[in-house]
């Protein structure tokens, strides 16, 4: 038995084959996302929805698909939202809209959130829109608003009061 003189090639990087063997595919990629992917047609008909929309509207994912997705935004957002999606349609262009509005949610009440989509439709024509639930955001953004808003009346009154000590004390000694 003659050795034809080539070695046996060694092991390798242990990790390349477990890699290998777990190839993810792109329908998982939607199970694992904290966001909301749902897929409208060009006339905004909700064709699918990610299992996260359990987590952000206690909706089951087939809840609302073949609804037209302008039903799920509150009344006073809807033509605002849907114009904003008419636009991503329309547009010759590349082009990115990000949208805040109230979604409305399994228990009949709104959550607000964020949506965000391309003019790059899927080769079956769909718009892909990517969701998450900006509440605390929103809540956090009015309570600094409430806190700016009083320490601008607090400043009026001191401005005031230190422009006038003359006055104040004239006022106090009559």
């Amino acid at each position: 038995s003659h050795s034809s003189g080539m070695s046996e090639q060694p092991a390798g990087n242990p990790h390349e084959s477990k890699a290998a063997d777990r190839v993810l595919s792109l329908e998982d990629i939607p199970l694992h996302s904290t966001n909301l992917l749902s897929l409208l047609d060009e006339d905004g008909i909700i064709h699918y929805q990610s299992p996260s929309i359990t987590r952000l509207l206690d909706f089951e994912p087939g809840d609302l698909v073949g609804v037209p997705c302008t039903d799920c935004f509150h009344p006073d957002d809807r033509e605002r939202v849907y114009d904003a999606f008419k636009n991503v349609v329309s547009s010759d262009s590349f082009v990115v809209e990000a949208i805040e509005y109230r979604h409305l949610n399994a228990t009949g009440a709104y959550t607000w959130v964020e949506s965000v989509a391309s003019s790059n439709p899927t080769a079956e024509g769909y718009y892909v829109i990517n969701t998450r639930d900006i509440s605390a955001q929103k809540r956090q953004r009015k309570a600094l608003q409430r806190a700016n808003e009083r320490l601008k009346k607090l400043a009026t009154i001191v401005s005031h009061d230190l422009r006038n000590p003359l006055g104040v004390v004239t006022g106090r000694l009559r």
